[in-house]
């Protein structure tokens, strides 16, 4: 499971390319406990679950709630194993009202997810890119904080205490050039949601409890909703 993006957001403020639900393989494999095998097929469909979550947090931040529904009705339908907290989560994101509620209800799948690796003992296997370097510019910039929130996204679904750390530690001392977002005009609300996202990540490298960090990922990721909800360069125009 690669930790590209909050899963590669894609530059969430930039890209509006849109994938469709459901699609198959992410590299992702399970260390699986001695005298549990599993099979192959239980680990292409983990595969195809994790690229449909990762495209599930995309739609939700480049503000796609119709995607974001389809996906989340894609899980639910065939997700497995899964539990009734993915399903109860999966179906909610669905019927979700907005995209601030579908991304609260994202911290809850991610939950899930985490819930029930811990519960069979299973510890999904986690590769990441280098690190981005701290470099000037929004785009620099961008590609640092959406690794970071990759790996806060890691941490939850692991769960993986350095993923989680790591990314909490690089989401608080991530910087933006806020002139750039809003085209060098002052805007408070954004800056506001800047330093709220600093104040959550810096709570977040405190937890350490998996529910905890579940319910901190929801406020980070609607902190990114409601932020590109001005920056956005564009109307959102596509599902």
């Amino acid at each position: 499971m690669t930790r590209t993006l909050w899963l590669v957001l894609g530059l969430a403020l930039a890209c509006n390319c849109e994938s469709a639900p459901g699609p198959a393989g992410s590299p992702l494999e399970s260390v699986v406990p001695a005298g549990r095998p599993e099979t192959v097929d239980v680990r292409q469909t983990m595969r195809a679950h994790h690229q449909a979550a990762k495209e599930l947090q995309v739609a939700i931040t480049q503000g796609r709630l119709t995607s974001a529904r389809d996906l989340a009705a894609w899980i639910g339908t065939n997700a497995n194993p899964r539990t009734d907290e993915l399903l109860t989560a999966a179906y909610q994101i669905e019927q979700a009202r907005d995209l601030a509620a579908a991304a609260d209800l994202t911290g809850d799948l991610a939950g899930a997810c985490g819930s029930c690796h811990l519960e069979r003992g299973v510890r999904p296997r986690l590769t990441s890119p280098p690190e981005p370097p701290a470099l000037p510019g929004i785009k620099h910039e961008m590609a640092r904080h959406q690794w970071a929130a990759a790996l806060l996204w890691d941490g939850v679904i692991g769960p993986d205490d350095l993923a989680w750390l790591t990314g909490a530690r690089v989401m608080a001392t991530a910087t933006i050039d806020f002139s750039a977002t809003t085209h060098d005009k002052p805007n408070p609300e954004v800056v506001g949601y800047g330093e709220t996202l600093r104040m959550l990540a810096i709570r977040a490298g405190e937890t350490t409890d998996h529910t905890g960090r579940a319910v901190l990922y929801s406020e980070m990721l609607q902190n990114c909703v409601g932020c590109h909800a001005i920056v956005r360069p564009r109307a959102v125009a596509w599902r």
